[in-house]
């Protein structure tokens, strides 16, 4: 079973809880795909059978007792200053915005205080609990979307949907390693626009990364000096950033894109996904499996015939 993602976390936690989580399991490493720590209260580890309390013996169970492994505060602040790279305050715009990224593509989100200034949210402060995502690696789970758009031969956009922790970067990860590299449609010169540092090195034969770019900026520059065919964006999140990536499409690049989706009546009802699945030029919506089944495809359909059977729907409903 694979454990090596679950090992390479260990060296950012403190020496008696890296001790603790190095002993458990490979069956319960390879199934974790999140790691929660909360100042003076038990680990807990996350897999497809929902919440796992950890264990001072490395083993784990449904059920808190008082063998759980319980973190300090003090804890608390080691993990996240090894997490920042023992550079806390270089970090807190990243902190701010949600979580940052770590070795090789893993999340770390946090709660604590808010600083609030000019009705933003500039740092955090008293952060109390940690929650590590661990970023895996599937390289075979866009397999299913290229062998159906391989079969036209041909594709414009397409949507990857789902909801957090259903594994919409890794999907993408996998297609634009394989889409540049010879996978049907031989070597696309693709762009990969990572913004939070989460897709890692291995991005394909012919595919240029662009990291920490704002995705608007990082399209731009794509356009003005990448000449790219296909081009790569995870989390739309504003309708700005849906308006740019049509722009893109209007010079004849192909974009494919994840959104945060919870049902096909999600893609048509949320402003952003409507934006893109309106524009015209999508025509794939990749929707994926429940969380605990990270970058296992769901169901692929074809926007126009979902848009035909939502929107017949609701002319039935009146």
């Amino acid at each position: 079973m694979e454990t090596k993602e679950f090992n390479e976390i260990l060296c950012y936690f403190p020496e008696r809880i890296k001790n603790v989580l190095s002993s458990v399991s490979s069956t319960v490493k390879s199934f974790t795909y999140e790691i929660r720590f909360r100042s003076n209260k038990p680990i807990v580890l996350f897999a497809n059978n929902g919440s796992n309390f950890l264990k001072i013996d490395s083993t784990v169970s449904a059920i808190d007792s008082k063998n759980s492994v319980v973190v300090s505060k003090d804890e608390i602040q080691q993990i996240v200053s090894s997490i920042c790279g023992y550079s806390v305050y270089s970090h807190q715009n990243d902190i701010a915005q949600g979580f940052v990224t770590f070795g090789n593509g893993h999340r770390a989100g946090f709660s604590g205080t808010a600083i609030v200034n000019n009705c933003s949210i500039t740092a955090l402060r008293d952060i109390d609990s940690v929650n590590i995502r661990i970023s895996r690696s599937f390289e075979d789970s866009a397999d299913e979307l290229l062998e159906e758009i391989s079969k036209n031969c041909r594709f414009n956009g397409i949507i990857i949907a789902g909801a957090p922790c259903t594994g919409k970067t890794t999907v993408l990860k996998s297609f634009a390693s394989k889409i540049s590299s010879s996978y049907r449609f031989g070597y696309m010169k693709t762009v990969l626009i990572d913004e939070r540092f989460e897709m890692g090195v291995n991005s394909g034969l012919n595919c240029d990364v662009l990291r920490g770019f704002p995705k608007s900026d990082g399209i731009m520059h794509a356009i003005r000096v990448l000449s790219p065919e296909i081009i790569i964006c995870d989390e739309v999140t504003s309708t700005q950033e849906a308006e740019t990536i049509i722009k893109g499409c209007y010079t004849g690049i192909k974009f494919v894109v994840s959104v945060h989706i919870g049902s096909y009546e999600d893609l048509f009802l949320r402003p952003v996904s409507r934006t893109l699945a309106d524009s015209g030029f999508f025509d794939y919506a990749v929707f994926l499996d429940n969380i605990g089944s990270p970058g296992k495809i769901r169901k692929i359909i074809k926007l126009e015939e979902l848009k035909n059977e939502f929107f017949c729907d609701k002319r039935c409903d009146i």
